[in-house]
């Protein structure tokens, strides 16, 4: 008791609500888990190849130099910034919708196979960077239905709740009050399933 209690001090909490904290973490995860027992396993594919450059005119000099006849997979390997696929040749594998970096999808599931993307900037790590960088893309074959990968299917779990919370978030107004009801709300929508 007086470890928790020392606890509770150092984190300035109550025992009423660091209990209602831990107890909307753990929905949380409940949630997260229920969601992510649901996100699809088959699903529409393309198996995509990546040069990363530092420049939109780099990744423009790459294109002509693809254009003019060298091959993708050799670019990759001589230019590519991404290690591990520019060793590769550019080949990142197969790749379900929702994966990739924001608007890449309608990129790169309108391309056609073995046609190279104009170059598309990103940013190298939104959460710490603002640094661009640009990257041609490529697709080498299309699947309608196929078994998502375990890499890309964990991208797809993970974002499945914030998913779900952005697309709920739409349809509600929005009142970040947490209490008994909204719990008793919460555990009846679990239960239901």
């Amino acid at each position: 008791k007086e470890w928790y209690r020392q606890q509770l001090n150092e984190i300035d909490l109550s025992d009423s609500e660091y209990r209602d904290y831990i107890g909307t973490l753990l929905l949380r995860i409940r949630l997260f888990e229920y969601l992510a027992e649901r996100v699809p396993t088959v699903a529409e594919q393309i198996h995509l190849h990546i040069i990363v450059v530092e420049t939109y005119e780099d990744a423009e000099e790459i294109r002509v130099r693809w254009e003019a006849g060298e091959d993708f997979a050799d670019l990759a390997r001589e230019v590519s910034l991404d290690e591990v696929t520019g060793e590769n040749g550019g080949d990142s594998g197969w790749m379900p919708r929702g994966v990739l970096p924001s608007g890449f999808d309608q990129v790169v599931f309108n391309l056609t196979i073995d046609d190279v993307s104009e170059p598309q900037g990103y940013l190298r790590d939104p959460t710490t960077s603002d640094e661009i960088l640009y990257c041609l893309l490529m697709v080498s074959e299309k699947a309608e239905a196929r078994e998502i990968n375990e890499n890309p299917l964990q991208v797809l779990k993970s974002k499945a709740l914030e998913n779900w919370l952005s697309e709920e978030g739409e349809l509600h107004e929005i009142d970040w009050n947490y209490d008994s009801e909204i719990d008793a709300w919460v555990n009846f929508q679990l239960a239901k399933e």
